[in-house]
């Protein structure tokens, strides 16, 4: 028996070539043009991180920030400062016109904005939910996630940059599970 060449064999072969070139993995390479270290102020640790340009802020217990820079004609680094009356800054967040918001969670899940001149102001206050983490895009919009509230993740967003924020109530969302 002869096979004869048909459209859809023609059509099952094509497809098959696209979709093994498609899974092929890429031979990029990453490479890392810089590397960092360094201590933490007082030996604390820090959870919150936040990368843009040459600038690196992180966040910790007790209000400790660090900011370093890897352009050191523009700024020593690293640069450590105490923001007094803090508990624990868990995430940080670096906007491209020189403000920056750190959340801190514990007993006062609040969000500050800290100003280009330095200015430091809370513009969110959780009432006690404690926050786990935040991100924004490009457009000014951003969201914070905390744990549990009656049962359904607390949620907030901004669509200022984190100038203000909203909490969100979330009808569809699923209950948390036992534990979670």
């Amino acid at each position: 028996m002869i096979l004869k060449p048909s459209f859809f064999n023609f059509f099952g072969l094509l497809f098959s070539f696209l979709l093994i070139a498609a899974c092929s993995t890429s031979k990029e390479t990453v490479t890392f043009n810089k590397v960092y270290e360094t201590t933490a102020a007082g030996g604390r640790h820090a959870r919150a991180l936040a990368c843009l340009g040459d600038f690196i802020i992180t966040g910790g217990m007790e209000g400790q920030v660090s900011i370093h820079n890897f352009d050191a004609a523009v700024m020593p680094s690293p640069y450590f400062i105490q923001i007094q009356g803090m508990e624990d800054f868990r995430d940080a967040h670096l906007q491209n016109f020189g403000s920056c918001i750190f959340m801190n969670s514990g007993k006062n899940g609040i969000i500050y904005l800290v100003a280009r001149n330095g200015q430091l102001s809370a513009v969110f206050d959780t009432a006690g939910v404690f926050l786990d983490g935040m991100a924004f895009w490009e457009d000014g919009q951003g969201i914070v996630m905390g744990d549990p509230v009656s049962d359904k993740f607390f949620l907030a967003r901004t669509l200022d940059n984190g100038s203000t924020w909203s909490a969100l109530t979330p009808k569809t969302m699923p209950h948390v599970l036992v534990g979670e």
